[in-house]
């Protein structure tokens, strides 16, 4: 019992100092916004509190593909390293690209030695490589290295746990410097659009002129207007779905034509497509969905139709194509049933990802988010301490209480209410977002309902709630700049528009002449001008 009861302290004080380190750590994470500054803190108290002599931090850079030192400490002292590593190149490239950690005490020849005043330029003797990855996401490596001739198990154990927390903290910096970039963007395209204001609206009444000229010999060629806008309609339909398959079949589903994107998503040359293979690499579920949309479309004209289905490609892979289908045989424009196919693999492969993530278990002590768990009856299994902090609710002494202990917050406790519900009858996730008061102010709150079986039962619910109101504000402020954007875009284009000269009238004029007009953008900066006066023709 004796033997026991030693056991029980020691991995007790095990735990407690892992726990501590943990806590410590994170309160690093909370103080820093700045990737560079967070790098060097961390690294330092890693260190200290572990007891090795250097270490080192690399982060991941996706656009060089490299892993690049931030951060060195060596002898109780910052070392200023210029490193970088390709995936799979030494130690380091070794340890990300394996995603796992690697523990050495026999140190390679070639590894670097930081010398000391007092140590001198000696070798360590263990050196261990923790990679950082969230999300099964590689965001870099942290190294250590020491005198001693091995490192101990429980500091392995606790740099393997903290390294999750380190890796979910640089990817959510990241994410907040993109996001920060990309309003920085919108403010000065808008600023740009400003300034080009007064330019367009002088070009506007130069384009009001010329339209008044052009008003008179515009009313002869009423009769022909009707044939252009088909001929516009074609032209539009098309180039509108240039990113994906644009197929036309007739009636008796021949495909008469496709777009050329088809060779670059599915390998084949327009002329292969249409002698057959259009059918020919589907399955017979495949075929089977595309002829009974085909059949449905012919009965319900002007109804589209999606279906989702897979193809093999020229070179054998399997992809997932998601068809729609219009009816437009009775279109002059275009005379046919068209099809949009889009290539969703990628698509598919996420969603997959997604429902697996969404069954594994995601507590954590340390979490921004708030994660409480409760059994299908609404008792309180577990509470995070972030409970308190948003919630100003003791999150031990919640434990055990029923959802009634959230009745100051009504809008959380009825939110928790309506999902026990639904998950309790659908078996299957549930989310949604709200708002309320929070000791922060007014909080946006997404909230997900993740059931947990044992044995085919439902045994527990798991609510894990991430603060996403600066998220909110951040779209707002863009969706507002991108629709002044596009309003003025688009007020510009149709001012263009109605002054450009028709093709037909300069041909009765210059019959062996043609112009070749296409914006590079919406609006164009240059555009074709043409009147006649007095027996003679201008054009510019």
């Amino acid at each position: 019992m004796r033997d026991n009861l030693l056991a029980n302290q020691k991995k007790e004080a095990e735990q407690n100092w892992i726990t501590k380190g943990k806590d410590e750590i994170s309160h690093i994470l909370r103080l820093h916004h700045n990737i560079d500054e967070l790098s060097y803190d961390v690294l330092v108290k890693l260190i200290n509190y572990i007891q090795t002599i250097q270490g080192a931090v690399y982060l991941y850079d996706e656009e060089k593909q490299k892993l690049i030192n931030l951060a060195t400490y060596a002898y109780n002292r910052r070392k200023y390293l210029k490193q970088e590593f390709q995936i799979g190149e030494g130690l380091i490239g070794e340890c990300a690209y394996e995603r796992e950690f690697i523990y050495r005490t026999e140190i390679p020849d070639d590894y670097v030695t930081i010398t000391s005043g007092i140590l001198g330029d000696r070798k360590p003797k263990s050196l261990l490589l923790v990679p950082l990855i969230t999300n099964e996401k590689l965001e870099g490596v942290l190294e250590f290295a020491s005198l001693d001739d091995e490192i101990p198990e429980l500091t392995i154990r606790f740099l393997k746990d903290v390294g999750e927390i380190i890796a979910r903290t640089i990817f959510n910096l990241r994410i907040n410097q993109k996001t920060e970039k990309l309003l920085q963007e919108a403010q000065q395209m808008a600023q740009e659009l400003k300034e080009n204001e007064e330019e367009l609206r002088q070009n506007a009444e130069e384009m009001k002129i010329t339209q008044e000229e052009l008003e008179i010999s515009n009313a002869k060629l009423e009769a022909k207007i009707q044939e252009v806008e088909n001929a516009q309609k074609r032209l539009h339909s098309l180039l509108e779905n240039a990113s994906e398959i644009i197929s036309i079949y007739n009636s008796e589903k021949q495909l008469t034509y496709v777009s050329p994107s088809v060779t670059k998503i599915l390998g084949y040359t327009p002329q292969e497509m249409m002698s057959g293979k259009d059918i020919d690499r589907l399955t017979r579920k495949g075929e089977a969905s595309f002829m009974e949309m085909f059949e449905q479309l012919l009965e319900n004209p002007r109804i589209a139709i999606t279906i989702e289905y897979t193809f093999m490609k020229k070179d054998g892979e399997k992809i997932f194509l998601e068809v729609t289908g219009r009816n437009l045989l009775d279109d002059p424009a275009i005379e046919g049933i068209i099809i949009n196919s889009r290539d969703i693999t990628e698509r598919k492969r996420a969603e997959k990802e997604e429902r697996m993530r969404s069954k594994m278990q995601s507590l954590s002590e340390n979490s921004p988010d708030i994660i409480m768990r409760l059994n299908p009856a609404g008792q309180f299994f577990y509470a995070n301490p972030m409970v308190e902090t948003y919630l100003g609710i003791n999150y031990q002494e919640l434990i055990n209480q029923t959802i009634t202990a959230l009745d100051g917050i009504p809008v959380l406790a009825n939110f928790i209410r309506d999902a026990i519900k639904i998950i309790k009858v659908d078996k299957e996730k549930y989310e949604g977002e709200i708002t309320f008061t929070t000791s922060r102010g007014e909080t946006v709150m997404h909230i997900v309902g993740i059931p947990e079986f044992n044995e085919n039962e439902l045994e527990t619910i798991l609510f894990v709630s991430h603060d996403i109101t600066e998220q909110k504000q951040a779209e707002r402020v863009i969706q507002e700049k991108n629709r002044k954007i596009t309003e003025s875009i688009n007020y510009a284009q149709r001012i263009q528009t109605s002054i450009l000269p028709n093709n037909r009238i300069i041909r009765q004029y210059l019959p062996k002449s043609f112009i070749y007009y296409h914006p590079r953008d919406v609006v164009s900066g240059d555009f074709p001008w043409f009147f006649i006066k007095d027996d003679f023709i201008h054009i510019a």
